[in-house]
C-alpha cells in the first residue's frame, strides 16, 4: 500500500516566497533570508526613501520586484543599481551593511 502527501500537506510545507508580498515593489529585511518586517518602496509613486533607523547599515536581504538604487551617502555618495528579479538573501555581508537609503535611480 502506498502512502502519500494530501496537495495540502506539500503546499504547507513549502517555504513562503517573499517576493509575493513585493509584487512591483522593493522590500529590504533587516534579518537574512528575508527575516522580519520589510520596509518598502514603491518606485513608480516614490522617488526616493531614507531608510528608518534601525535599518541604516542594516539591510540583512532585499528582494526587488522593480527596478532601483541603493544609496549610501556617508563618505561620499555609493550606488548599487537593482534590478527587477534581484535578490539576496544575505545582503548584509556586503552593501546592505552600508545602505542608507534607496531611490528610483542611481
Amino acid at each position: 500500500m502506498a502512502i502519500g502527501f494530501s496537495g495540502t500537506a506539500a503546499a504547507a510545507a513549502k517555504p513562503r516566497d517573499p517576493g509575493d508580498d513585493c509584487r512591483g515593489i522593493i522590500c529590504l529585511y533587516k534579518q537574512y533570508n528575508y527575516g522580519g518586517p520589510p520596509v518598502t518602496f514603491d518606485p513608480f509613486r516614490q522617488t526616493y526613501k531614507d531608510l528608518p533607523g534601525d535599518y541604516v547599515h542594516n539591510v540583512g536581504s532585499f528582494v526587488a520586484n522593480a527596478p532601483g538604487c541603493f544609496i549610501r551617502w556617508t563618505g561620499g555618495r555609493q550606488n548599487r543599481e537593482v534590478h527587477t528579479g534581484d535578490r539576496d538573501t544575505h545582503y548584509g555581508r556586503g552593501f546592505g551593511k552600508l545602505m542608507e537609503a534607496v531611490g528610483k535611480n542611481c
